[in-house]
């Protein structure tokens, strides 16, 4: 049960096919072995015509045989007995080429065959015999047995030839079959009293065996006449009662009741030989019309079996040839179906959905047509069924898009609206860092405008998930040293990240935001998946194809298979799924490379983490000279006076309603130095780790001159002087990159200073000077006591609540 009901509509439409044919093919075999019975009895009449006329010779034979056995000398029985074994043989030589025709022998049945090989080993005899009787050294008796064994096996084969299915016309044929062994009989008394009158006198074993013979012969004719039908029986009686036979039955009881051993026979030879020839010859008659009767009592059997054989095999044969035309068109049509939803769910669904994801309008009718003619019945049903599935999976396909759409845009315009609010927040929290002169208040606006930053990057992340563009670009090319420090700002741990050898080179401001986006994904996922005490390493080298940046970590990192699926995610970003918020980072890498055909790939670290290198293509590689000198910076003021200058990470561009106020600079709290071992000190702002050796008395500024005073052009409301622009580039570039001091201010997110661009900073009075020393040492206290007892490493993997958890290690 349970394979036919896993089993395919063909299987069970064959199976039941199968059934019928096999059903159809047993009752024609029955009707047909019934029509071949008949056409076997055509073929076997002919064997047994030839059979009999060669047994009725072989009778002859016998007699005259004996005859000449007995001392018969005259010329005239010789020459019969001549003449008889010559038409013998030609009978003997035609039905033994009759026997060995194909259809003979196709015919005959094994019982039959047994029989016409056993027949054929007493005609093989017959020489033998014959020249025993020439040569005068054959008895009566031993010619008289031999012929009769040859006769007898004739008969044999007649008893084989007459086993039909019908049992009525089967037993009618073994009666006729007796009636020619009664006459055999009869004939066996004619050669032996041939013998008794050649020698003139009757032997005491052949009078007792004339004596059986005749009492056989009454006794099998009684027996005869007491089972034949009413038909055949009337001939019997009337072949009974004819003179010839009534007169051979006469001699018959003369013979046995006054013949004496040793004396001559009481009846004249040519009395006898009348009378048995006609006698045989009236029996002959009762045989032939017996065997009329019997044929035509079984004409309505062959009629019977004629009928079958039409209504089972031809009308049979109609319904099975029906029956497997009707399967195979319920079978096709299914298929037709198949073909169709296969062709749906392959082709024409696929097709709707990346019409739809694409934007395009879709016709519900016509990326759904019904079916030409489904037809009637269940499958026609079933057909009109899959018409409305189809139709509904279409509508709901559209649907579905619209929905997505929908989300889409309503999380897109959440985001743009968080993107106005971050960046908002960083305008005030910058305000708010200059006018503030407390170290410490000042460290807590450095954090909360860097988690500021942070959350500018995951509302950018909704924006690049609903396809659009983050909005951040800039005028002109941004060098890759910039491009990678503006990445490392928007970090959470971007005190671990160290910048090493990076090539020249440059990229359109078009692209700087998405690029940077796509680098700070890669580096918080390196620092969230390795300890906390290892680094990780930046750098950047021209290579053939593009510009290759590497991003390297230091933590457990992933199996092959882990490898490949993220590798396989990145190259051909999926449409994003809500049920794999695991991988978010992954689809935000992905669609941002695939927008600016950034081929990202990650490999195996041979520090045991992972190495994410991500290939900027030629087209988006420009020459040095073509980038601005840095990206937009702001100048901000510590609580002790100290100046630090921050990379400006880009400018929200406004898109549409939902878009706030231009972002503000990223604040990234400053590093003091650590005087007691050899390390990296990030400077503030740059977020990039440059080498520093305990010998040195101070860090060298990030644009390598030295600042000159600050301008005293104007003060805040805190008593801060106002940021003055170019004040702390050298004098030699600052008429250099006028122009484009001026072009940036013109950009959202670019501040303007009240100073003048020529104006010098003024000296800065003692107690500012006390206020920037002091913040000093209390940066550089705190960062002995982190090394004096620096944190345990860590265990598997370092996870962040703020980080996107994109990429599985270990």
């Amino acid at each position: 049960m349970r394979f036919f009901r896993r089993s395919s509509v063909r299987a069970r439409i064959a199976a039941l096919l199968s059934v019928l044919v096999l059903l159809w093919a047993f009752a024609a075999w029955v009707t047909a072995r019934e029509s071949f019975n008949l056409l076997v009895l055509n073929y076997l009449e002919t064997a047994g015509v030839t059979t009999e006329e060669l047994v009725e010779a072989m009778q002859q034979e016998r007699r005259l045989s004996a005859a000449v056995a007995a001392g018969g000398s005259d010329a005239d029985l010789h020459d019969e007995l001549a003449a008889v074994r010559g038409r013998t043989d030609l009978l003997v030589a035609g039905w033994r080429d009759l026997v060995d025709r194909p259809s003979q022998r196709f015919a005959a049945s094994d019982r039959l065959a047994e029989r016409y090989q056993r027949f054929d080993a007493h005609l093989a005899d017959l020489p033998v015999v014959r020249g025993q009787l020439d040569a005068g050294s054959a008895t009566p008796e031993e010619v008289r047995q031999t012929y009769t064994g040859t006769v007898t096996a004739g008969f044999a084969i007649y008893r084989a030839m007459s086993g039909l299915d019908d049992q009525e016309v089967a037993r009618q044929s073994g009666l006729l079959v007796e009636l020619s062994q009664a006459r055999e009989l009869l004939s066996q008394q004619d050669a032996l009293l041939a013998a008794a009158y050649q020698r003139g006198q009757l032997a005491q074993p052949e009078l007792v065996e004339f004596v059986q013979l005749v009492g056989a012969q009454r006794g099998l004719y009684e027996r005869i006449a007491a089972e034949l039908p009413p038909d055949v029986r009337s001939l019997y009686d009337t072949a009974v009662a004819d003179p010839a036979v009534s007169e051979l039955r006469r001699l018959q009881d003369r013979l046995m009741a006054e013949a004496d051993p040793g004396a001559a026979a009481p009846v004249a030879d040519e009395q006898w030989r009348s009378a048995v020839t006609a006698a045989m010859a009236s029996m002959r008659q009762l045989e032939l019309a017996g065997t009329e009767v019997v044929v035509q009592g079984a004409m309505p059997v062959v009629a019977g079996i004629l009928v079958r054989l039409l209504l089972v095999g031809g009308l049979g044969l109609v319904a099975v040839l029906l029956s497997i035309t009707t399967g195979r068109t319920i079978i096709r049509r299914l298929e037709t179906l198949t073909d169709h939803a296969s062709t749906l769910a392959g082709e024409r669904l696929p097709a709707v959905v990346r019409r739809l994801r694409s934007g395009e309008p879709v016709d519900v009718a016509a990326e759904a047509p019904p079916l030409a003619d489904p037809g009637g019945g269940e499958v026609g049903e079933l057909a009109t069924a899959f018409n409305r599935v189809q139709q509904a999976a279409v509508q709901a396909a559209v649907e579905q898009a619209e929905l997505r759409r929908g989300v889409r845009d309503v999380f897109l315009s959440l985001a743009r609206r968080t993107q106005g609010l971050v960046s908002r927040q960083l305008k005030v929290l910058d305000e708010a860092e200059r006018r503030e002169a407390d170290p410490d208040k000042m460290a807590e606006l450095f954090r909360i405008d860097h988690l500021a930053t942070r959350m500018r990057r995951n509302a950018e992340n909704l924006i690049v998930l609903s396809g659009a563009s983050s909005g951040r670009t800039w005028r002109h090319p941004v060098s890759m040293v910039d491009l990678i420090r503006g990445a490392i700002s928007e970090v959470e741990e971007y005190t671990r990240v160290t910048v090493l050898a990076v090539d020249e080179g440059a990229v359109p401001g078009q692209a700087a935001g998405d690029l940077i986006h796509l680098l700070a994904e890669l580096v918080e996922n390196a620092a969230a998946y390795s300890p906390p005490y290892a680094p990780v390493t930046v750098s950047g080298q021209r290579v053939a194809r593009g510009f290759a940046i590497e991003i390297e970590d230091r933590g457990l990192g992933m199996s092959e298979s882990e490898l490949a699926a993220v590798n396989s995610r990145l190259a051909d970003p999926p449409d994003f799924d809500l049920a794999d918020a695991s991988h978010l980072g992954h689809y935000v890498v992905a669609k941002l490379a695939q927008r600016h055909e950034v081929r990202v790939q990650l490999r195996s670290s041979p520090y045991g983490g992972v190495s994410a290198v991500a290939l900027i293509p030629q087209a988006l590689v420009l020459e040095p000279a073509l980038a601005s000198a840095e990206l937009p910076r702001r100048e901000r003021t510590s609580g002790a006076g100290q100046h630090t200058e921050e990379i400006e990470v880009g400018s929200d561009q406004r898109t549409g309603s939902a878009a706030g106020p231009t972002a503000g600079p990223t604040a990234v709290p400053p590093t003091g130095p650590q005087p007691a071992t050899p390390q990296t000190e990030h400077a503030a702002g740059t977020s990039g780790s440059f080498a520093k050796t305990p010998d040195s008395d101070a860090t060298t500024p990030v644009n390598g001159a030295a600042r000159p005073a600050e301008s005293a052009a104007g003060q805040t409301a805190a008593g801060l002087p106002w940021r003055v622009r170019q004040a702390n580039l050298p004098r030699q570039l600052r008429s250099e990159v006028a122009g484009a001091g001026q072009a940036g201010a013109d950009e959202p997110g670019c501040e303007t200073g009240s100073g003048s661009p020529g104006d010098e900073p003024a000296d800065r009075d003692p107690e500012e000077v006390r206020r920037m020393m002091s913040a000093y040492q209390h940066g550089t206290r705190l960062g002995r006591q982190e090394a004096a007892d620096p944190p345990p490493p860590a265990i598997g993997r370092v996870r962040s609540s703020d980080v996107p958890q994109e990429k599985q290690e270990g």
